[in-house]
């Protein structure tokens, strides 16, 4: 969230993602050894979540809104998305094959 409510991607991060990205979904760590619900309280998000955040990123990027510090994030937004994107075609193909067979 900190990078998400920059002065620069402020203006990528549309309303909906901005409410996700305010309000974690707040969970309790499972330590090894110990019983389920005694480690600390962490926050998390929607998987769907970091996509969108890519994509906003890689928006201000196309825009050349980022700073020189802020240009290896898009670097990793980049590899994400297109990680993302060759699961998710792998994963289709799967499934394909499962019901076409």
């Amino acid at each position: 969230p900190r990078f998400a409510f920059n002065k620069t991607m402020s203006n990528y991060i549309w309303p909906e993602l901005g409410e996700k990205l305010r309000n974690p979904i707040v969970f309790q760590t499972v330590t090894a050894g110990q019983s389920a619900g005694s480690g600390p309280k962490a926050n998390g998000y929607e998987a769907t979540i970091l996509i969108d955040v890519c994509k906003a990123i890689l928006k201000a990027s196309a825009e050349r809104k980022l700073t020189k510090s802020q240009a290896n994030v898009a670097t990793q937004a980049s590899i994400i998305v297109s990680a993302s994107a060759k699961a998710g075609i792998q994963g289709l193909v799967e499934v394909a094959r499962r019901f076409c067979g």
